[in-house]
Order: structure tokens, then sequence, then C-alpha cells
């Protein structure tokens, strides 16, 4: 004997997390377009490794910049993370020596 399912209503939940979902994929695109085309037109020197630009420019720290979040690791044996955009990044960057 089998039954049978009654169709399912739509859940309004589920739903709302969807939206939210594919707005934050879309906030997360936009920055990182904004972040590497301002990364592009610096003049420094970088690695694209798709979710990851590797500075590593001699006299300098060695960095990995995540265009998608803002984000910067900086490869010093501690992880130590900053955050702020490409700008700050550019910002810190200059003014920083190894």
């Amino acid at each position: 004997m089998s039954r049978r399912r009654r169709p399912r209503e739509p859940n309004v939940e589920t739903e709302l997390w969807r939206q939210v979902k594919a707005e934050t994929k879309a906030r997360h695109a936009r920055w990182h377009a904004q972040n590497r085309a301002i990364l592009e037109t610096s003049g420094l020197a970088y690695t694209d490794k798709g979710e990851a630009l590797l500075f590593r420019n001699p006299g300098k720290p060695s960095c990995d910049f995540y265009p998608s979040t803002g984000r910067w690791k900086v490869n010093d044996g501690n992880g130590t993370m900053h955050r702020g955009g490409a700008r700050a990044f550019l910002t810190w960057y200059a003014r920083t020596t190894v």
C-alpha cells in the first residue's frame, strides 16, 4: 500500500534564507570586483591565486589579500588578520616594512 504525499506548501522561512544567501553572494561579488580594481591600479606586484592575491615584495611583509571579504593575512607565523578593504590594505602596506 503506497501513501500519497500532500504537496508541500512553500516555506516562507526557507524562501527568506534563500533571499539572504543571494544578497550575501551579490554583496561579496561587488566587494571582490571593487577591491580587485583598486589593487590592479595600485601598481603593486602580486600573484593571483583565485580567492587570494599573494603579495611577496622585497622589503615588505608577505601578505595574502582576500578581495571578497577585504581582509588580509600577514604571514608572520602568528596568523595575524586585518580587515578594512583594499584602500586600508594599501595604506597599511605602504607604511609597513620588514
